[in-house]
């Protein structure tokens, strides 16, 4: 069979798709690929650690979604384990894309803080982390004996970090990697702003940029200092920092400095689990500077939000329209 035939075959029989015949061939492919060279190992206790760490995660995922005894999936887990101990021969990995996606979804573990709450989780080194509203992370669920990596996907979220000499904690974004010892620290990157802001309340970062050339292109950030990076021409500035402004979401506070009107819009979507139009508003060029208690409402948010732009609004069942005023006239 060819490679494009073998990994959709490869990617039913994990899913327990398969038809009879099907699971017959992939069986017998398997089983010839288990007598074949490419069961070349560096060590055999490299082999071992393999097998035994896939043959534990399948079991778990069988016992799991399945719900059917070990007897009964013995055939699969030993074929699936075969499968993982040929993706580590380079060559053969990248034949089955399929397998080794399937494989590393066991590894990493993905954290969403859902519309109208913050999130707030313990990392596998202890250290702490804060997911505003509309914000994703993933990591992996044992973080290396090297370094602590962490992918902030989207989102604003607050870093307080075990400190480890022995492993820099890493977050990567967007070709930006912040990297720290032991610290505390604020990155906001939600994919429809055009900046990335990165703010230390205390320790220092190192904050690179990994699509530079220069090798001196590494910034330092110490406490009450944010860095803004631009997504387009990887410009960066360091200010100085208003920590309780910034970190006011820690709060359930909404707190605006000069902040363009879609950004609020999108916070009052989060927060209050709404959709807002805007219609016929060139909303960049409105910047609101406002502080909201986590007690206001939203008509009161709306009210200020209204009368600071001269807008009007109307409400029908959960989505706001705000647009001028003038266009009612």
């Amino acid at each position: 069979m060819d490679h494009h035939e073998l990994d959709k075959l490869i990617d039913r029989y994990l899913q327990g798709n398969c038809t009879p015949v099907e699971k017959q061939r992939i069986e017998e492919w398997l089983d010839m690929q288990h007598h074949s060279h490419l069961w070349d190992w560096s060590s055999v206790a490299e082999q071992e650690r393999t097998k035994k760490y896939i043959q534990g995660k399948l079991r778990q995922s069988i016992a799991r979604k399945q719900q059917q005894s070990y007897k009964k999936n013995s055939r699969f887990i030993k074929i699936a384990a075969c499968i993982a101990c040929l993706l580590a021969v380079g060559a053969f990995a990248a034949r089955i894309p399929v397998v080794r996606d399937y494989l590393a979804s066991f590894n990493h573990i993905t954290l969403s803080a859902p519309k109208g709450h913050t999130l707030q989780a313990m990392l596998p080194d202890s250290s702490i982390v804060v997911l505003n509203v509309g914000s994703s992370i993933r990591y992996s669920k044992d973080f290396s004996d090297e370094i602590r990596k962490v992918e902030l996907l989207d989102g604003e979220v607050w870093f307080d970090v075990k400190k480890d000499l022995r492993r820099p904690f890493v977050v990567l974004n967007q070709a930006i990697e912040t990297r720290v010892l032991g610290t505390s620290f604020n990155i906001r990157s939600y994919h429809f702003l055009p900046q990335i802001s990165i703010t230390v309340a205390s320790g220092k970062v190192q904050v690179r940029d990994v699509q530079a050339t220069a090798k001196n292109d590494a910034n330092i950030i110490i406490p009450n200092k944010q860095l803004k990076i631009d997504k387009q021409n990887r410009q960066q500035q360091l200010v100085s920092a208003n920590l309780d402004q910034i970190l006011a979401w820690k709060q359930d506070r909404l707190s605006f400095d000069e902040e363009p009107l879609d950004l609020v819009a999108f916070m009052l979507e989060q927060k209050f689990e709404i959709s807002i139009r805007m219609d016929g508003i060139k909303s960049d060029s409105m910047l609101l500077t406002a502080d909201f208690e986590p007690t206001d409402s939203l008509e009161s948010i709306l009210q200020a939000i209204a009368a600071t732009f001269d807008l009007s609004y109307t409400k029908a069942s959960n989505t706001i329209v705000l647009k001028k005023e003038n266009n009612d006239r």
